[in-house]
């Protein structure tokens, strides 16, 4: 699992998005999102433009224009945002297909060579379900509180999981 710059950024400029919308401000402009972010402006325009294209952003035209979620932040969940940002941090289907070794397909999908089948998918599975839990389960909104609340809230979804 990776999780790529463009994802990183867009959650951090949805951050900037959030926080704005929570003090009242109607949109934040690029440079104002750049600048707090610390991210180039160009960098932010293409993300701004990905996010607006998945309807997670709307753009404001005129003078105090700019972005602004298009939604309320309880409204946009964490696995909404990574999907219109580059798709699932983790897919599960690509493992078995793309680490075959050097045949087509991996030798334990293979019945007559692994007649047990693969010990290993089961975990990449529960991992696959775990992430995928946590960022549907995790809003926007419930960002914008400190690092040790956010801990204590993944902790509470993982405790849910058993």
């Amino acid at each position: 699992m990776r999780i790529s710059a463009q994802e990183e950024y867009g959650l951090r400029c949805l951050l900037s998005l959030a926080r704005a919308a929570r003090e009242g401000s109607a949109s934040r402009t690029i440079e104002g999102i750049a600048q707090e972010q610390g991210m180039t402006t160009a960098n932010v325009a293409k993300i701004l433009a990905v996010l607006r294209e998945g309807g997670i952003v709307d753009s404001v035209r005129g003078r105090t224009g700019g972005y602004a979620l298009a939604r309320s932040a309880d409204e946009i969940r964490l696995s909404e945002a990574i999907a219109v940002l580059g798709g699932p941090l983790f897919n599960v289907d690509c493992f078995c297909e793309k680490f075959t070794g050097s045949g087509e397909i991996c030798v334990n999908a293979v019945v007559a060579s692994a007649p047990d089948g693969c010990s290993i998918r089961p975990v990449w599975n529960a991992l696959g379900v775990l992430v995928d839990r946590v960022l549907s389960e995790v809003r926007l909104s419930e960002l914008l509180v400190t690092e040790q609340g956010m801990e204590t809230r993944v902790s509470e979804i993982v405790r849910s999981l058993s």
